[in-house]
């Protein structure tokens, strides 16, 4: 399925979809010190809207591929998208280094690495591997292939020395947990304008927050009426799947009920038929005693 609609980048993306922002936020995951924004090769998928997965960047760097994803919600099916997502990836680096897989030649490929960026508030770890396997559903064998991905926690005050190590993802926390706070007193709108302002006044994100301030704002309340109308579905869905819980238990007890009354008259009957069957072979056992005393003779 693919569908031809054009999504607005999220802010994790408008800011590390720049080469040098990029490299920035991989040595401080990676604790590397690449310097060279042009040894990056970006091959982030156009076509992958269908899995939803608008807040991703790919690429390429020292032969490793690497897909960065900012999430706000705790998902445990993030190695299925990864493995669909790499899975095309290895398909258009096949196609591109024009790779027989035929050849008896081990051919080499760039080795993966899966990074979900998490803020949202389920969550407040600092990081954790996700794996594929957890979803085998027979989980009594080993499967033939893994796939894990690394969780941070990009909520501020967590991961700390990456923070301090990428001041970009650091000010980008901060600028986030201020939309927060803001908005539990006051609409998103205001939030909103009220972080830009501040963040402005603190040096936070300051260049950018100048610079694209209409497009902040509108990535921001983008993110939150996505997020809004997700807790929506996902509150029907709960009411939705409470009431078809409801019907089914209500059903399983009237069956239960009328098994118990299909049951009970059976019981009845066996009963009755026993008691027949024991009284005549009581009657029988009588009938054969009076037989036996009537053949007894006295002198």
């Amino acid at each position: 399925m693919r569908i031809n609609r054009e999504y607005k980048d999220r802010l994790f993306k408008f800011i590390f979809q720049e080469k040098e922002n990029l490299l920035q936020l991989y040595n401080a995951l990676n604790k590397t010190t690449y310097d060279n924004p042009e040894d990056l090769e970006v091959v982030t998928l156009g076509d992958i809207i269908y899995m939803r997965m608008k807040n991703d960047i790919s690429f390429i760097l020292d032969y490793q591929m690497n897909l960065f994803e900012h999430q706000s919600t705790d998902n445990p099916n993030m190695p299925l998208r990864g493995l669909l997502y790499f899975a095309r990836q290895y398909e258009k680096y096949v196609g591109k280094n024009e790779y027989n897989l035929y050849t008896s030649k081990l051919l080499s490929i760039p080795t993966p690495q899966y990074v979900v960026f998490y803020n949202g508030n389920s969550w407040t770890g600092e990081r954790k591997i996700l794996k594929l396997s957890d979803s085998f559903a027979n989980q009594k064998i080993r499967g033939c292939m893994e796939l894990e991905v690394l969780q941070l926690n990009i909520n501020y005050g967590h991961n700390k020395e990456m923070m301090e190590n990428c001041k970009l993802l650091g000010e980008y926390a901060a600028f986030i947990s201020k939309v927060k706070a803001y908005s539990k007193s006051m609409v998103i709108e205001e939030a909103v304008d009220l972080a830009v302002k501040d963040c402005i006044k603190q040096g936070i994100l300051k260049e950018m927050l100048i610079s694209h301030q209409a497009e902040v704002k509108d990535m921001i309340l983008t993110e939150y009426d996505e997020e809004k109308t997700m807790r929506l579905f996902q509150k029907e869905y709960e009411e939705e799947a409470a009431e078809k819980i409801a019907k089914v238990k209500e059903e399983a007890a009237r069956e239960i009920a009328k098994a118990r009354e299909v049951a009970q008259e059976e019981a009845a009957r066996e009963i009755a038929k026993v008691k027949e069957e024991a009284a005549r072979e009581i009657d029988k056992l009588k009938q054969e005693l009076q037989q036996a005393n009537g053949g007894i003779q006295t002198d």
